[in-house]
């Protein structure tokens, strides 16, 4: 037992490490020249004005954003596996990328205020469509919770959705079209401080409450009969994290749009080489999806004028990951 509480204390150590480098890179890295030694001195409060301005109001609120982001995406991943007895779901499964698209493209196709109206938007077509699942589910669960039926309701949601987004986009002559590309595929470029706090506040409750109930979705991962004996309200709770989670995944597209993989990719990683307990599982993958989604962000900076979405960084190594669960499991 305590070579488990030393092993785990050693991870827990190096990814602080890790964390804090990458943290450094990520503000060093941008179309301004700064240095890693230049970002040091701004926190030791011998930067230049420049510097300030720069690493203050521009790179530390994206780099925020983003750990912020990449938790809450992690923990609805760990949450949504763990209730479908399914590894390979994550937070878009049940249909919320496809609702979120939709929220954006009405918004600006309407040309409302991009900062604003978007990311609101977007949180609304997201949580939209998890009611749409949430209502399709649970309407059939006349005896017990099927995750095959939610699965299948996610998957329904988020094609029908995201055919109306390309029709819409395709009958409307709008220039805003590669504003709603941009944000369908992921981006940290819109920043609206009210919207994150707000967004940033139901995002790291969420990961307090699920984190606090790792016991209780460790019982949940044996099955709805095993449940029951042990005295747990299955159904009750599962309605519970669903909610919980729709509403971790709704408040992160409203402020970085659709992201995809990550979910999927970090609690795969944190059973590896962790644990599969649930009450490490989820905070380890709150804090290895920040560091993941970090780099992910960093790496869209770094090769060219413009930021690249971070969607595609993304989708390219989760594209890659699936490749390998498959070969592995299969």
């Amino acid at each position: 037992m305590n070579i488990k509480k030393t092993r785990l204390l050693l991870i827990v150590l190096g990814m602080l490490l890790i964390m804090l480098l990458v943290l450094l890179i990520a503000l060093s890295i941008g179309t301004s020249n700064i240095s890693i030694f230049d970002v040091l001195n701004f926190f030791y409060g011998n930067a230049n004005d420049n510097t300030i301005l720069i690493v203050k109001y521009i790179r530390l609120p994206r780099v925020i954003t983003s750990c912020i982001t990449g938790a809450g995406l992690a923990v609805s991943g760990c949450i949504l596996q763990a209730m479908l007895q399914n590894n390979l779901a994550d937070p878009f499964t049940l249909g919320i990328s496809g609702g979120a698209a939709f929220g954006a493209t009405i918004a600006l196709i309407l040309k409302l205020s991009t900062v604003i109206f978007v990311p609101i938007c977007s949180f609304l077509g997201a949580l939209f469509s998890a009611i749409i699942v949430y209502l399709i589910s649970f309407r059939f669960q006349r005896i017990e919770f099927d995750n095959n039926i939610m699965i299948l309701s996610g998957i329904v949601v988020n094609y029908v959705f995201t055919s109306i987004v390309m029709l819409i986009l395709i009958l409307t002559k709008t220039n805003n079209f590669q504003s709603a590309y941009m944000w369908l595929m992921g981006s940290f470029s819109i920043f609206e401080d009210t919207i994150i706090y707000i967004a940033s506040i139901i995002i790291i409750v969420g990961i307090i409450i699920l984190s606090m109930s790792g016991n209780i979705i460790n019982i949940i991962t044996l099955g709805s009969d095993k449940a029951k004996t042990l005295g747990l309200d299955f159904n009750k709770k599962i309605k519970f994290f669903f909610i919980i989670s729709s509403l971790i995944t709704s408040s992160t597209v409203a402020i970085s749009g659709v992201i995809g993989f990550v979910g999927l990719i970090i609690p795969h990683i944190v059973r590896k080489i962790i644990s599969s307990n649930n009450l490490i599982l989820i905070p380890m993958s709150a804090f290895i999806g920040s560091i993941f989604l970090l780099i992910c962000d960093s790496l869209s900076r770094m090769f060219v004028v413009i930021s690249l979405p971070i969607g595609i960084i993304t989708n390219i190594i989760g594209g890659l990951f699936f490749i390998y669960l498959l070969v592995e499991e299969y």
